[in-house]
């Protein structure tokens, strides 16, 4: 029974009095367990008590969506007041965007607690008579109809919210494990008295009683498997799908690397063969002359007269007789 849903173990109880009240409790010597059971069931209605949403969440929400259109509008006309050539209304729209900009811009981004304070502090700010230019520019520029609206709203808004706040609170509770437990022992006592008195008490016949008790144990027993069977299979599903992901992932990250690999080395090859060729380019041309490479000469007198080199230190000395 511990498997059970919390508004299953409410359910059970109900089926379980109604087939006991049903086998007249007295004569099979459980009036008092009957009696008992019954109790527990009227502590049990909460478990089976279900809320769905409450009736003003609805009204709520339309109307967090028009203070934030109210709060919307105010900002878009400030900003195209601001394109007006005209001095007068340029300082009134710096005016007002002094606080608009502070408390009114990006509501529709923040939360909808932070949104009730920033325009509750704004209209408080409004008041103040440090702020009295402010408030004259948002009446000099056409915006109080806007103001009024956006204030009004608001101030429904925190009217219902406090009253759906205030119903929530006072709710029976529907999430006590405690009373789960409870609830389910007592069953558990129950079951476990009928065994006893049917070994012990041989002249009362529970064989129809613990027929029927069987039947809707074994429902519920059913439900519990096939619920259990359910969640481990989408277990594995989703064990298998998140291997698959991963496995696709890897896959993927592998085959980038080796194109990433496949590129760097072509680069690589690529680069030294271009290396290679300006080198081969560049390479000095020597004299296709057989034997020894022609050595360097000097030239000396009239055209056509040379000198081998290894012969110069000869010539100089000849040039010195002279």
């Amino acid at each position: 029974m511990s498997k059970l849903f919390k508004i299953e173990v409410g359910i059970l109880l109900t089926e379980v009095v109604e087939i006991l009240g049903n086998h007249n409790p007295g004569a099979l010597r459980l009036k008092d367990h009957y009696d008992l059971l019954l109790v527990q069931l009227e502590k049990a209605k909460a478990l089976k008590l279900t809320y769905g949403p409450h009736p003003l969440s609805h009204k709520l929400a339309a109307l967090h969506k028009k203070r934030l259109k109210y709060a919307a509008l105010i900002n878009l006309q400030l900003q195209s007041l601001e394109k007006v050539d005209c001095k007068e209304t340029l300082l009134m729209v710096e005016q007002a965007q002094r606080l608009s900009k502070e408390f009114l811009t990006y509501l529709g981004q923040k939360r909808l607690r932070v949104v009730e304070f920033q325009i509750g502090v704004f209209f408080i700010q409004l008041e103040l008579e440090d702020n009295e230019e402010s408030k004259a520019a948002f009446i000099g520029l056409g915006l109080k109809p806007y103001l009024d609206e956006l204030q009004k709203t608001n101030k429904r808004y925190n009217e219902l919210h406090y009253q759906r706040t205030r119903d929530l609170n006072e709710r029976p509770k529907t999430s006590d494990r405690l009373l789960e437990r409870e609830t389910e022992k007592v069953m558990r006592q129950f079951f476990e008295q009928v065994n006893s008195y049917q070994n012990n008490f041989k002249d009362i016949d529970y064989s129809h009683l613990i027929t029927e008790l069987n039947v809707t144990l074994t429902e519920y027993s059913k439900l519990i498997r096939t619920r259990v069977a359910t969640n481990k299979r989408r277990a594995r599903k989703k064990a298998a799908l998140e291997e698959a992901t991963i496995a696709a992932t890897t896959k993927e990250t592998a085959l980038v690397a080796v194109e990433e690999t496949i590129i760097e080395n072509t680069t690589e090859a690529q680069s030294s063969n271009n290396i290679t060729a300006t080198l081969t380019n560049n390479k000095p041309t020597m004299s296709k002359v057989k034997g020894k490479p022609k050595p360097t000469t000097i030239k000396k007198g009239t055209k056509g007269n040379e000198i081998v080199g290894k012969d110069l230190r000869r010539v100089l000395k000849r040039g010195r007789r002279k």
